[in-house]
């Protein structure tokens, strides 16, 4: 328990921003200084106060403005900090709010205050840390609004933040205007990048390739890589069906990989020498499939 004198250093209290539950029963605060720092404190039963937030419920600055929001299908900014939530209420008539503590203190309670919002804008401060928060949220907000959208304001110095952007003169209608102009969040999966489908032609091999008509008539015209001509190129999906257990497409393939494997022609077919990877869900009569095909002359393939 440390008084308020103690606790600043002979700083100035410059702010005490309240954080309230839906009462508007204060639950907790964060203390502004001059020159700039801050604190966090919540009320003590003796009338003074903790400065820790350990073990208290935080929640989002000015909550029961961002609750009625929400049932209200209004828009609402998330912003890093408490001096730029103000600044939308005062300067621009726009609901806002923050988590306590700032860039990297977002928690799973703070999106679930969120849930159910029809629109949830977020304007990271100019910086790379504001960037990779805002990214964070997003992924998370996006589980449980309906639109969430990342706004970088245009204009702003390195650190520069939405409480800048109306110093210099930013207005409500030009801040609706950059909102419609920004599309939808939608979350990168690099991992349809990392692993590209070896099925098309052409040098994009991305799922769901996107192809002018110009660029599909001219890859038409390019010549196959065949590994078995006329029957497997290389890069591409094959497909070889018959009746199950009875049709021979094991016995088939295992004679014709092995004589691939040594570039030698099969069933009349010129063959190119390569390696291959066969995935199979059998068991006991492939190893006979093998054998039958003097594949265990190469035990290394």
């Amino acid at each position: 328990m440390v008084k308020l004198s103690g606790r600043n250093g002979g700083r100035k209290v410059a702010k005490v921003y309240n954080y309230t539950n839906l009462a508007g029963k204060i639950l907790h605060q964060t203390v502004k200084y001059e020159p700039k720092g801050f604190s966090q404190r919540c009320p003590a039963s003796n009338g003074d106060y903790t400065w820790s937030l350990k073990g208290v419920d935080t929640v989002l600055y000015r909550l029961p403005e961002v609750a009625k929001a929400i049932k209200e299908d209004k828009a609402v900014l998330v912003v890093e900090g408490e001096g730029d939530v103000d600044a939308a209420y005062e300067k621009l008539g726009i609901v806002a709010t923050t988590n306590p503590m700032g860039v990297g203190k977002w928690r799973e309670s703070y999106t679930e205050q969120l849930r159910g919002a029809k629109k949830v804008v977020i304007i990271p401060d100019n910086d790379r840390p504001g960037q990779e928060h805002a990214e964070s949220v997003a992924a998370q907000v996006s589980m449980v609004a309906e639109s969430v959208k990342i706004l970088t304001l245009p204009g702003l110095g390195n650190g520069g933040d939405l409480y800048d952007w109306i110093s210099d003169g930013g207005t409500p209608e030009q801040l609706r205007e950059l909102v419609k102009a920004t599309p939808q969040w939608i979350e990168e999966d690099e991992s349809i990048y990392s692993h590209p489908i070896h099925g098309g032609f052409g040098e994009n091999k991305n799922p769901l390739p996107i192809k002018s008509v110009g660029e599909v008539i001219e890859e038409a015209e390019e010549s196959r890589d065949w590994i078995i001509e006329d029957v497997l190129a290389r890069g591409a999906l094959t497909e070889f069906s018959g009746l199950a257990k009875k049709g021979g497409k094991t016995t088939i393939w295992c004679h014709a990989i092995a004589a691939g494997a040594n570039g030698q022609d099969h069933a009349g077919f010129h063959t190119e020498a390569a390696r291959y990877l066969y995935l199979t869900e059998q068991c006991n009569n492939f190893a006979q499939a093998l054998e039958e095909a003097r594949l265990v002359d190469y035990p290394d393939h």
